[in-house]
């Protein structure tokens, strides 16, 4: 049921905060997605212990630049190329990510610095 209610685009930032921290990395990941959830808690689930979860902030069009600029730096592909999909991320961030060492990261960002 918390994973249902993190998908409703009713549910208020405050609960958003609670489900924030979820035992489970799925409610946590569906949390960072949610247009309505806070900058603050896409701060604090952008340091996840689990790649998939900091990967879904970094797709999340709410997130501060300043967390996709520190996104750009995980160890995690899938996280970096989330932020390299961001529609959001500046140019001075994709530059970055366009000299990624994992090849999908670099497409997703040269493909976004085009657009």
């Amino acid at each position: 049921m918390r994973y249902e209610v993190t998908q409703n685009s009713n549910t208020t930032p405050e609960i958003l905060d609670l489900l924030a921290q979820d035992e489970k990395y799925i409610v946590r990941g569906e949390v960072a997605v949610n247009p309505s959830t806070s900058l603050e808690t896409l701060d604090l689930l952008a340091q996840d212990k689990n790649a998939d979860v900091r990967g879904q902030v970094a797709v999340n069009p709410s997130t501060s630049l300043e967390t996709l600029d520190l996104l750009a730096h995980d160890k995690g592909e899938y996280v970096r190329y989330g932020v390299a999909k961001n529609p959001n991320a500046s140019p001075e961030i994709l530059k970055l990510l366009a000299q990624d060492k994992n090849a999908d990261v670099r497409a997703a960002a040269k493909k976004n610095l085009r657009m």
